[in-house]
């Protein structure tokens, strides 16, 4: 979801990007990671070399703890963004291991 919204707020004003729009799209990139690191110090949409990207759980949970904070950062209106944060206020981790998937559903509350 966290992903979604970022890429949705990359591209308000223009959905396809080809040519000078993908500079006005990666500025616009570069402005909301900015603003995420100074305003709520976590870093969003950054790569990390041989792990993936810095869009994990944890940053997602920060990232819609404030939904008017993401919006004002993002320009998706505040009603729009507390909408998201339903899933993730009761998630808990799903622990990996020698778990089998019984012992995995129990530890999440999930139904087999």
């Amino acid at each position: 979801m966290m992903e979604c919204t970022l890429h949705i707020a990359y591209r308000l004003t223009r959905l396809t990007v080809k040519g000078d729009n993908k500079c006005i799209m990666e500025s616009k990139k570069k402005n909301i990671q900015d603003a995420f690191k100074n305003r709520m110090e976590i870093l969003i949409d950054v790569v990390k070399q041989g792990h993936g990207s810095t869009n994990d759980g944890n940053t997602a949970k920060r990232f819609f703890a404030d939904p008017n904070m993401t919006a004002e950062v993002t320009g998706i209106y505040s009603s729009d963004a507390k909408s998201f944060t339903g899933p993730l206020s009761g998630a808990r981790p799903i622990r990996s291991g020698n778990s089998s998937g019984a012992a995995v559903a129990r530890q999440s509350d999930l139904k087999l």
